[in-house]
């Protein structure tokens, strides 16, 4: 167990804590009424979402195996005040969807990391201020460019571009 928070809680003396120690934090079937705030998750494999939109509040995601986030095309987590570092992936995973199904693309503070895959959103999709995309190799389809609001302000500004390759 780590101990760098809360002290020696095994009795065991001083321990550390490693990325993928435990498995996956997984949410099944959870609405928009989940809430996380004021967070910190660390040294799992990944948070898995299956038909899922928590709203994250001031969450950090660290130390993690995997992506911070491993949505599955019906899950659309909400919130403000993320971040996400140390992990394999700071992002949230978007590998190989067909389609995503969201109408609001809302999380701000942990990027949308979308792996080389076609993006189709099924329907026409708005993108909150402060939402950053990171693409690799994207080919867009469906209603990906006519259907997409992006409602960027001044002081918060979508950002929707290229990322290194991994």
């Amino acid at each position: 167990a780590d101990d760098s928070i809360a002290g020696d809680s095994g009795g065991d003396g001083a321990t550390s804590g490693a990325p993928g120690q435990w498995g996956a934090l997984p949410f099944q079937n959870a609405g928009a009424g989940t809430l996380l705030s004021n967070t910190t998750i660390r040294f799992g494999s990944t948070i898995r979402l299956a038909n899922s939109s928590p709203q994250l509040s001031n969450v950090t995601i660290s130390s993690m195996a995997a992506a911070a986030l491993t949505p599955d095309a019906a899950s659309n987590p909400s919130g403000s005040g993320n971040r996400a570092f140390g992990n394999q992936t700071n992002g949230i995973a978007m590998p190989g969807f067909s389609s995503i199904g969201a109408t609001q693309v809302s999380l701000v503070g942990i990027p949308y990391v979308i792996w080389s895959c076609v993006v189709n959103f099924t329907n026409p999709v708005t993108i909150s201020p402060g939402v950053i995309f990171k693409a690799f190799a994207v080919y867009g389809s469906g209603n990906f460019i006519q259907g997409v609001q992006a409602l960027g302000t001044p002081s918060a500004r979508l950002l929707i571009r290229s990322a290194p390759p991994p």
